[in-house]
């Protein structure tokens, strides 16, 4: 949640973010760094304290190495209650912290001895978290103070209302009643979660909502670290690829790949170990390094097989189809046409690809026919996770087949 600062009369919100992840005491640095900035008086305040300044600099864990830990806490404390104390002279203060059990053992310290002194002021500090035992695992006594040091209110599970709201707000489309009952019944649920979050990760497939199904996905993996399971945490990586990979994010991209990499070597399955070779195909085709290519997807074509997986053989075929075509390889490329009409494909990207094959071979009589057969469907397409691929085939089979004049579908 970004940090903002209300208009006069109104609450200044400081928002502390999403409290997971990162140094000890990261969501007070930032909650330290937006008050010093909006006010001058809580600026003074924090170059005089060595644990604020530390702590505005985003330093590890202020305090944390001097001889007495304990005595620095309790200084901090005190020095960030008079900093909230200046900043709320001149207007209330509202302090969101988000998800707090995943926040580390500082910061949740440090909210629970800030409370007395903060209900003197005309401040307000909203905390939002997951309740329940394993989400606080290792934590339970910072969760006991804090549910003893302020108000609590409990929320229940979304209604459906409320969860065709939320997937109709998300997918911009009225949402299928079982999707909505399968979300309303185990939303209370984390493992359950994970697999509607997966499930909603499908049905808002395609270019428009890249940074939707990244989030969906990133919740995933955060779901899978707290359950402590790897399964989960690569589907997760898997989905939240395919978004970075369609937002053109190339260098998250890489690290995703290579975070998905190291824990599917730990399980040592070729269900999930797969995609690794198939990635580096992918890279090095890119890069022109074909004989790097041709014996990543061998790799990736013989682990796919000893999984049973017939995406891994629909996505190894994909690829020597493009390495193929990057050679100039009109024999293999040929070999690919009998494949394509045996592929379980239907509708207008089979359609689209047999056009794109046939101009890639040299038979551009029969690619135009093909592609004027399906052109009419075009404009209508929908745009899912099969729309980049065919805009990006339909664009080169116009290019190969040669048209005279640009060709309607190109407008």
């Amino acid at each position: 949640m970004g940090a903002q600062l209300a208009e006069p009369g109104e609450f200044a919100g400081v928002g502390a973010g999403q409290a997971g992840g990162g140094a000890p005491l990261r969501p007070w640095s930032r909650v330290v760094r937006t008050l010093a900035a909006g006010h001058a008086a809580a600026a003074r305040l924090v170059a005089g304290s060595p644990f604020l300044a530390a702590l505005a600099s985003s330093a590890r864990d202020p305090g944390g190495g001097l001889a007495d830990p304990k005595g620095a806490r309790s200084q901090l404390s005190f020095d960030l209650a008079e900093v909230i104390a200046a900043a709320a002279a001149r207007r209330p203060v509202l302090v969101v912290v988000d998800d707090a059990h995943q926040a580390d053992p500082s910061s949740l310290r440090l909210l629970a001895e800030l409370a007395p002194a903060l209900r003197a002021m005309p401040v307000a500090v909203l905390v939002t978290t997951r309740d329940g035992d394993q989400a606080w695992q290792g934590r339970l006594d910072e969760r006991g103070a804090l549910l003893r040091s302020g108000l609590v209110i409990t929320l229940p599970p979304f209604a459906e209302g409320d969860v065709a709201d939320l997937v109709a707000s998300l997918t911009r489309a009225p949402p299928a009643p079982d999707l909505v009952g399968v979300i309303a019944e185990r939303s209370g649920d984390d493992a359950a979660l994970a697999a509607c979050l997966a499930a909603l990760c499908d049905a808002i497939a395609g270019p428009d909502h890249c940074a939707e199904r990244r989030d969906c996905a990133t919740e995933i993996i955060e779901i899978a670290g707290r359950l402590r399971d790897p399964v989960l945490g690569l589907l997760g990586r898997r989905l939240r690829l395919v978004a970075l990979l369609e937002a053109g994010a190339i260098a998250d991209w890489e690290a995703d790949a290579l975070a998905y990499q190291t824990a599917a070597q730990a399980l040592r399955h070729p269900l999930y170990a797969w995609y690794v070779p198939l990635w580096r195909g992918m890279r090095a085709l890119a890069a022109g390094r074909f004989g790097e290519c041709r014996d990543a997807l061998a790799e990736a074509g013989d682990t796919g097989a000893r999984a049973g997986s017939r995406n891994a053989d629909m996505l190894v075929a994909t690829q020597q189809w493009c390495l193929h075509a990057e050679e100039g390889d009109v024999a293999g490329l040929l070999t690919m046409l009998p494949q394509l009409d045996a592929a379980p494909m239907a509708g207008a990207m089979l359609q689209v690809t047999r056009a794109l094959l046939l101009a890639q071979v040299g038979r551009a009589e029969e690619a135009r026919a093909q592609f004027e057969a399906v052109a009419p469907l075009l404009p209508a397409l929908a745009r899912d996770s099969e729309w980049l691929p065919v805009v990006a085939q339909v664009a080169e089979t116009l290019a190969l087949t040669g048209f005279a004049d640009p060709h309607p579908v190109a407008r």
